[in-house]
């Protein structure tokens, strides 16, 4: 047992270099995935609004307009990744390393959803809230 316990760990440290290339391999691919699916995110958002019904809602004496919904279980997906919606607006709620909420993307050099929709509808505020009676949330753009 002696000698299958040296074997091993030098088996190990002889292999250390290929788990490290793993491990960033597996780091790149969730940062890209991250990346494609806020992507895909902010394409629907974008190309679903349409300014003139922000036109609209400003004759009516609104002061802002709700732009998208979705609930507590929306999952987009790329390849094997998986990413709650919710995710991909604020960050992780737990920090597995890389901090939580918008330091999250900081830390990986990624913009989240909710700083790139907040930078294209400039000078405008856009902001989500969780509606309890729908069970759902709404992603809101407000110029007042």
């Amino acid at each position: 047992m002696e000698e299958l316990s040296v074997n091993l760990k030098e088996i190990t440290s002889n292999n250390l270099d290929k788990r490290i290339l793993k491990t960033e391999k597996q780091n790149n691919a969730h940062k890209e995935a991250i990346k494609l699916c806020i992507e895909q995110v902010f394409n629907t958002i974008i190309n679903k609004f349409d300014e003139n019904l922000l036109v609209s809602a400003a004759k009516e004496g609104m002061n802002g307009y709700n732009l998208f919904y979705w609930d507590k279980n929306t999952v987009i997906t790329h390849d094997n990744f998986k990413f709650n919606i919710q995710f991909l607006f604020r960050g992780p709620f737990v920090d597995k390393g890389y901090g939580t909420g918008t330091t999250y993307y900081k830390n990986i050099e990624v913009h989240s959803l909710l700083e790139k929709l907040r930078r294209h509808f400039s000078p405008m505020f856009v902001n989500f809230v969780w509606n309890k009676q729908k069970n759902q949330y709404i992603l809101f753009i407000n110029w007042k």
